[in-house]
């Protein structure tokens, strides 16, 4: 990973993938606790413990239960549609998303 500030802005390059992350401040940590890129997505944990995916969708790896690639972020669930939420981590692989999740 490769972070990098241009003027106001810091860009953080993962896996080929740029973000921009606006101004980097002490709280950016709450506001995207995690990101996570595979070859062709990107996985990112809220501060409400749910995951929003985006990108190529071949294998499902977006986890939105269909296998249609969207530009723009969608919620993960599971089975049944229901949100996934708890989650303290996340990781992607080249066409795979992991999700950890919280002791209930």
């Amino acid at each position: 990973m490769q972070k990098k500030t241009d003027g106001d802005k810091t860009y953080i390059y993962v896996a080929e993938t740029v973000i921009s992350v606006g101004v980097e401040t002490d709280d950016m940590k709450k506001s995207v606790p995690m990101i996570a890129s595979g070859s062709t997505h990107t996985v990112v944990l809220k501060p409400n413990g749910t995951v929003w995916t985006w990108g190529q969708d071949t294998y499902g790896q977006l986890g939105d239960n269909d296998s249609e690639t969207k530009a723009y972020a969608v919620e993960v669930v599971k089975e049944g549609n229901i949100i996934l939420d708890n989650v303290k981590e996340v990781a992607a692989g080249t066409a795979h998303s992991l999700a950890l999740t919280k002791r209930r």
